[in-house]
């Protein structure tokens, strides 16, 4: 379900809200949030919050957290906003609420990536990894055969299902036992969460297609 958007405040998680914005695209409203670089007030704020801890002046710090607290205004305006334009679109709402039955998908996410892959439901599982750059490719050249590594793609779905693989291994039981398995076997920790990350987008590209998809029964 989506949240209210009357009642949403800016979140003290590490999720994304810059991920709101990648779903932009969707509503038309992506021309003037670029145009006025409220698409980098997230990352703006992050840079703020870290640097009040090495001020020592009072003026400085009364600043900065003035400057923090403008930030998270203008980032709930925008919350506000996308949250009202995808509950006007029922097959929106509809795409995020299934989205986020599958544990390590919240709201932010699942819109942001409506936003960056409106694809998702619609083409095959290689297809949809291609696109999010997640699909391991080979570096063969003739009887040389060089190690498979993801590339290209679109780097901001591509951020999205990484940040929701490490929310994924922690407290979702499906994937956090590949994860487990991965490891096991000796992968390193980046490889085995990208991993999770592909088995994620399939399994989302699953739910959108499919209306009996289960993630117990994958």
């Amino acid at each position: 379900m989506l949240p209210n958007p009357r009642n949403n405040k800016p979140s003290k998680l590490c999720w994304p809200n810059a991920t709101l914005l990648c779903a932009l695209p969707l509503c038309g409203y992506a021309a003037c949030a670029s145009r006025s670089g409220r698409r980098f007030a997230p990352s703006i704020r992050a840079v703020e919050k870290t640097r009040l801890h090495t001020l020592e002046e009072k003026f400085a710090i009364a600043q900065t957290k003035r400057h923090i607290v403008f930030l998270n205004r203008e980032i709930l305006k925008v919350e506000k906003q996308l949250l009202s334009l995808a509950k006007e679109v029922p097959q929106w709402a509809a795409a995020i609420g299934k989205l986020q039955q599958i544990k390590g998908i919240r709201w932010r996410i699942a819109l942001g990536l409506l936003g960056h892959l409106p694809e998702l439901g619609s083409i095959n599982r290689r297809a949809i990894a291609k696109l999010a750059g997640l699909a391991p490719l080979n570096r063969d050249s003739g009887q040389y055969r060089g190690q498979r590594r993801i590339c290209g793609g679109r780097a901001g779905a591509r951020r999205l299902l990484y940040l929701a693989s490490l929310h994924a291994i922690r407290h979702n039981p499906v994937l956090k036992a590949f994860f487990q398995r991965l490891k096991a076997r000796g992968k390193p920790g980046k490889s085995a969460l990208c991993a999770v990350a592909h088995k994620l987008l399939t399994y989302l590209n699953s739910t959108l297609k499919n209306l009996h998809f289960s993630l117990a029964n994958s």
